[in-house]
């Protein structure tokens, strides 16, 4: 696994624990000020190619906000990049997938 991937992973994680009862209402209108109160992780080297994950939730939604130092394309024909994002919705490791065997129970990777 690439310093990035586990990195962000790792983060991931972390805020996703952290942020269980921190719910926060997040409006997509490209004005990030609203996720100056969210749970946040930053590295000031970058974790490889990412430097800022923040996450907050609904009771319907998850938003996650991932900043990068270099430009990324969702779609890796037209700027391929290595960012995998891993979830794990239940905290259950007997469900879902484990995710490059580090004993997650990974419901979904979005590559």
């Amino acid at each position: 696994m690439n310093f990035s991937v586990s990195t962000f992973f790792l983060a991931l994680f972390g805020l996703v624990v952290c942020s269980v009862s921190a719910q926060s209402f997040i409006t997509l209108d490209n004005n990030f000020d609203d996720w100056s109160i969210a749970q946040s992780w930053t590295s000031a080297t970058g974790g490889g190619n990412i430097n800022k994950v923040a996450i907050s939730h609904t009771g319907e939604w998850l938003y996650l906000y991932i900043r990068t130092t270099d430009e990324v394309a969702l779609d890796e024909t037209t700027l391929p990049n290595s960012i995998q994002i891993v979830l794990d919705f239940d905290n259950d490791p007997t469900t879902g997938s484990n995710y490059q065997g580090l004993g997650l129970g990974a419901e979904m990777v979005i590559d």
